[in-house]
Parts: structure tokens; C-alpha cells; sequence
């Protein structure tokens, strides 16, 4: 074998050792992003968020004025978030959807006069919707 085949020969294992190196770390990344660890393949703390549903909505309020219920409530941060669901019912635990927000508000033109409602929040991402929130009852006098 001549010098200049040996070097050719070395050159292509060399390129083959990269491409197994390269397959190696993108099999361990995508090994870690399924698992949910908390630590990327660089060893980089990595934020779990995007790996569960988004969290209990918390800091739930509302107001009733000239028929209209506004609600609003603590936003969900650090979570890739494609909106919230609003229920409403008019007994505790008999919520059911009645709309859906992308902002931390919600305006209920539908709530009728001389009622009490009770309402609650969820968040939902690509994984689905998270905890709903603890209800709280509008009184529409």
C-alpha cells in the first residue's frame, strides 16, 4: 500500500469514528429528553417543565360587573403552554368547559343574573391539561 493510501485509509476511518461519535451523542440526548432528567448531555441543568403537564393554576379571583364574570388568575411561567380551560357550574364540582384563554383572563359573557357560579382553571400543554384549579363562586346579584 502506498503512503497516499494510507493516508486516504486513515482520513475514512477517522470520518467514520466521527460519525459514530456524532450518532453517540445524539442516542444519549435523546435518551435524556425522554427520560426527563434534569440534566442535559452537557451536563447543563435543564428545565423539566417541558417534559409534564403545566402546573395547578393558583391565585384564582373574579369580579361580576354588568354581566360579565372576570376572571383572572396567576399565569403559568416556564411551561410551553398552548392555553387554559375555563370551566364553570353551577354546583361545586359540576364544572364543565365553557371556554378557553391563551392570556390569564377570562371574560364570561354567558353568566345570567341572580346566580352563583362556581369556576375553575386548568392549564394545558402538548402533554396535556394539568391539575384544575381549587373553584371559586361568583355571585352574578
Amino acid at each position: 500500500m502506498t503512503k497516499g493510501m494510507q493516508i486516504g485509509v486513515a482520513i475514512g476511518l477517522v470520518a467514520v469514528l466521527v460519525t459514530v461519535i456524532f450518532m453517540a451523542q445524539k442516542a444519549v440526548a435523546s435518551f435524556i429528553d425522554i427520560s426527563a432528567v434534569s440534566l442535559n448531555a452537557a451536563g447543563i441543568e435543564t428545565d423539566k417543565s417541558f417534559y409534564m403537564t403545566p402546573a395547578k393554576i393558583m391565585g384564582l379571583v373574579g369580579t361580576y360587573d354588568n354581566g360579565i364574570v372576570e376572571l383572572y388568575w396567576k399565569p403559568i411561567k416556564k411551561a410551553r403552554l398552548n392555553g387554559y380551560r375555563i370551566y364553570r357550574g353551577d354546583v361545586e364540582g359540576g364544572e364543565t368547559i365553557i371556554g378557553s384563554s391563551i392570556s390569564s383572563g377570562f371574560a364570561d359573557t354567558t353568566a345570567k343574573r341572580d346566580r352563583i357560579y362556581y369556576y375553575r382553571i386548568s392549564a394545558v400543554n402538548d402533554l396535556g391539561e394539568g391539575a384544575i384549579s381549587n373553584a371559586i363562586s361568583i355571585d352574578t346579584n
